[in-house]
């Protein structure tokens, strides 16, 4: 009998550690980013190997857009529509970084083919994803967008987002938060 709870005792703790572990990723899961936080300061490399920051882009608008992978149809798609409608961004002053699990490597294939002109950063094991509450399973980010103001706050977020019409959507959502 003493065998059996001896046994049993190393196993109930880990139990016991690991509903608390869940517990406190599920309260930090429901203390999701909200329009008027801070963004997430992060740094990342892109798909030159070069290091961007988030705070490199203050003073600018940002749309920091995650993404799940190179080179499948949706995120082909919605880089493509933002590739298309690339100088909107720019007239507006908005700096695209579209940010995935990907590497380096995979961003500059990704780009060169689909000639982007935007930034792509390699979020390689979704550490910021994590931050901004978008990763997902097996080192996929989900596809969300976080509009970002001068001064580095959250405009606004887009959880659900349609890789068709999401550049288009940005954009309005851009020029809704600048008033009339």
């Amino acid at each position: 009998m003493y065998q059996i709870k001896q046994n049993f005792l190393p196993g109930a703790l880990a139990l016991a550690v690991l509903l608390a572990l869940t517990a406190c990723s599920a309260q930090q899961a429901t203390q999701e980013l909200a329009a008027g936080d801070m963004a997430p300061a992060f740094t990342l490399n892109d798909q030159n190997g070069e290091s961007h920051s988030l705070a490199d882009y203050r003073g600018q608008k940002v749309l920091v857009y995650f993404y799940p992978k190179d080179f499948t149809s949706g995120c082909t798609t919605e880089a493509c529509a933002i590739r298309d409608e690339f100088a909107d961004y720019r007239q507006a002053g908005i700096v695209v970084l579209g940010i995935s699990g990907d590497s380096e490597e995979s961003h500059k294939a990704f780009e060169q083919e689909h000639q982007l002109p935007f930034t792509l950063l390699a979020d390689i094991g979704l550490k910021v994803a994590s931050r901004y509450g978008a990763a997902g399973a097996l080192n996929f980010a989900r596809r969300q967008s976080f509009l970002i103001d001068e001064s580095g706050k959250l405009l606004d977020i887009l959880r659900k987002v349609d890789p068709a019409t999401h550049s288009q959507e940005v954009l309005a959502r851009f020029r809704g938060a600048a008033g009339p």
